[in-house]
């Protein structure tokens, strides 16, 4: 019987760690993604800069980087580079 408390609390404490570290990597901040660039069909890498907006709610606010384009501000002007 003591056997199976114990296990219910570390299953516990597990739970709650993976939920920690889940909103510590996907929640407000600076984050990078693999997307697929509309205009010329690649995969591109682009850092977004995400904040939160109500309980549960991220939006991204900004893009600060991405590797198809070239050094610089990143603008809507800019297309995607070959």
């Amino acid at each position: 019987m003591v056997l199976i408390a114990w296990s219910a609390l570390i299953a516990v404490v597990l739970l709650m760690a993976a939920g920690i570290i889940y909103v510590y990597q996907q929640g407000p901040g600076i984050i990078t993604r693999s997307v697929r660039c509309p205009e010329k069909g690649v995969d591109a890498q682009v850092t977004f800069f995400q904040k939160e907006r109500g309980f549960a709610r991220l939006v991204i606010v900004d893009v600060t980087k991405c590797s198809l384009l070239g050094p610089g501000q990143v603008t809507c002007s800019k297309a995607c580079r070959t």
